[in-house]
């Protein structure tokens, strides 16, 4: 929150006296979804683009600590008016029911048609309810949640080992003593900790009396011995609202016979039900779009046969 704070403070800052005058906005983006990244891309675009941010809800909610909700902080949501406000960005409150884009238009449930010359596709995602079952909570429930502990003393069952996880166990346990909290997860805790991380993890755990149970796989929340349950075991990718599925233009390859990086995203599989918008193709931008860097060909790994060729890198 304090970068958005202050990347929308910087869109709106005046000028100081004597600097050149900032060039007129050209181009119209459209942002789908307004998180993090979605909040991050049009205030970024503001100074150089006409933006749209689509998003039915008027306020930006702070993900990362709905586990505080849950144990009981009345608040993690921000006014998107005043994150905003100053910054040219328009926000329309709908959701998109339809892309085309061959016509580069997203249609929304509220009867508006919006033009683009550039997409950004941040819908972000959600917890998996796959497996969740009737009595439990996830981080999107975490007010209910907080009532749901609010009503007595019982057994709570937290699965998933990851980070959302272990911070809705460590602040459940903090906040409500009285319930006997564990966490399941079907393999290591905190996966992706370095191992003096996980350490400090168990640590923290094992002192708020959280009984962590690795190696169990949970595949139906309804069969657990616990009053509550605290879904984080997965996320999935968040789509546009139903609606009729657009037409989608054929990618063209690259010259070379490798797939450029600007379409790579095209690859992936979307959940949505409609089409997800693919990447422009390698070429010149169009008139009324600052030029972007020219698409470059995906780098090919040297032949493992040559003596003098380079090693790959590590991270790939």
């Amino acid at each position: 929150m304090k970068k958005l704070n202050k990347i929308a403070n910087g869109v709106t800052d005046h000028r100081p006296r004597g600097a050149r005058p900032r060039k007129a906005a050209s181009g119209r983006v459209v942002v789908l979804g307004g998180g993090y990244a979605g909040m991050m891309a049009a205030l970024r675009l503001a100074p150089h683009a006409r933006v749209t941010l689509v998003d039915p809800d008027d306020r930006l909610t702070e993900r990362v600590r709905l586990h505080e909700v849950a144990a009981g902080r009345p608040e993690v949501a921000h006014s998107r008016a005043e994150l905003l406000r100053g910054t040219g960005v328009e926000h329309l409150a709908a959701r998109a029911t339809a892309l085309d884009p061959d016509a580069r238009v997203v249609h929304t449930d509220r009867g508006r048609t919006l033009r683009y010359d550039r997409l950004v596709y941040a819908l972000g995602s959600h917890t998996d309810p796959r497996g969740a079952g009737q009595r439990s909570f996830t981080a999107e429930t975490a007010t209910a949640l907080h009532r749901r502990l609010l009503t007595g003393p019982g057994a709570l069952a937290v699965v998933g080992g990851g980070l959302t996880g272990i911070e809705m166990a460590a602040e459940l346990a903090e906040a409500h003593p009285e319930w006997q909290v564990r966490l399941l997860t079907g393999g290591e805790l905190g996966p992706g900790l370095s191992v003096r991380g996980r350490t400090h993890v168990r640590t923290v755990l094992d002192r708020l009396h959280v009984r962590v149970t690795e190696g169990r796989r949970v595949t139906d929340a309804d069969d657990l011995d616990a009053d509550a349950v605290v879904w984080t075991a997965a996320l999935r990718a968040t789509g546009a609202s139903p609606g009729t599925r657009a037409s989608t233009p054929t990618r063209q390859p690259a010259a070379s016979g490798s797939t450029p990086h600007c379409a790579r995203s095209a690859t992936r599989t979307s959940t949505s039900p409609v089409t997800r918008p693919r990447p422009a193709p390698c070429g010149p931008a169009p008139s009324a779009w600052p030029a972007p860097p020219p698409c470059r060909p995906a780098p090919t790994r040297p032949a493992a046969s040559s003596p003098n060729s380079a090693a790959p890198h590590p991270g790939r």
